[in-house]
């Protein structure tokens, strides 16, 4: 009895060490999430950093059209002047031409004033833009090692618990065979004749999954690893043989209208799958908006992918947090 005693007392201890997680695994992880609460923030900042300079390019965009519309009126008023001074030069006539004239001069350079403002508001949202699409690369190959670190330690518990299973089945066997070697002849044998063992397999540890072969982001614009062009391509064509076959989920969204007034217009997107949507369409070089469901994302496309066809995938996964990727076509052309 007291060898069964111990025995048990081994197995509670046995689990207990099993079933403790790695010291140094855990530690990594703990280290991992504090640098994504950090970087998290940075994203936030850059995200607010990028909407002030949108903002800013708003205001300088809708400036120069004004300012643009009063200099072509300024323009069509001072012509009149002149001819009418040239026709009939009288002083009031010659005083009305000079104030058109002066009132062109101060709308023209109204025009230049408003044209830096907006060229250099560009490139602010564009450096916005970069800084913030970085900072987001950044934090979701971070998210994907934390994912990879939990999976890991979700492993190696489900392994530990498994061992400490096996010991509890090899302590319940042993167990009673251990009592019945201290006991008399007669008990022993009345003991195997009246008692029945019966042997329990411990249950398996869950394989870990296979992990796909190669991890990577979506391209942006021209720009992309070899490995994001093949997670891309690979994505792309996994989710559209599915659609193929009919094996697709049903669409968070309805109806999904992409606007790019300085490109397309407006154009539904297709519901690819997956809480994505796609649309290939040709686009203008240069920053311009562009709007889903009253959310504007401000991109500049370079003068070289001018007319190039692109490909917008809209990732509402996250409802609060939706995305838009945007990359040439060509990228991922097989």
């Amino acid at each position: 009895m007291y060898r069964f005693v111990l025995s048990s007392i081994f197995f509670v201890w046995i689990s207990t060490v099993n079933a403790a997680p790695d010291p140094v695994l855990s530690q990594t992880l703990q280290q991992k999430q504090q640098e994504l609460a950090a970087l998290t923030k940075k994203v936030d900042a850059a995200a607010a950093v990028l909407a002030d300079e949108q903002a800013n390019l708003a205001r300088h965009a809708e400036g120069l059209e004004e300012a643009t519309q009063s200099l072509v009126e300024a323009e069509r008023e001072m012509k009149a002047k002149l001819l009418a001074a040239e026709t009939n030069p009288d002083e009031t006539a010659m005083r009305e031409s000079v104030l058109a004239s002066i009132r062109y001069n101060r709308f023209e350079a109204r025009v230049k004033r408003y044209t830096g403002r907006k060229e250099e508001s560009e490139q602010s949202v564009a450096a916005a833009e970069q800084a913030y699409q970085n900072l987001t690369k950044q934090q979701k190959d971070l998210e994907f090692v934390i994912s990879e670190l939990s999976s890991k330690r979700d492993e190696l518990a489900r392994k530990k618990v498994a061992a400490s299973t096996n010991v509890q089945v090899a302590q319940s066997v042993s167990a009673p065979a251990k009592a019945a070697e201290v006991a008399t002849p007669v008990a022993a044998k009345a003991e195997a004749a009246n008692t029945q063992v019966v042997k329990t397999e411990a249950p398996k540890a869950k394989e870990p999954t296979e992990q796909a072969a190669g991890v990577g982001t979506w391209p942006y614009l021209s720009n992309a690893s070899e490995q994001d062009i093949r997670y891309a391509r690979t994505y792309i064509a996994e989710l559209e043989a599915d659609k193929a076959k009919g094996e697709i989920d049903s669409a968070p969204l309805v109806e999904v209208e992409l606007v790019a007034k300085n490109s397309f217009g407006k154009s539904d997107m297709d519901y690819l799958g997956d809480d994505l949507y796609m649309l290939t369409k040709k686009v203008r070089a240069g920053s311009q908006r562009f709007a889903l469901f009253n959310k504007d994302y401000w991109h500049t496309i370079p003068e070289a992918d001018d007319q190039a066809e692109y490909v917008f995938i809209f990732d509402v996964s996250s409802l609060s947090k939706p995305e838009l990727f945007l990359f040439k076509k060509s990228l991922i052309a097989q």
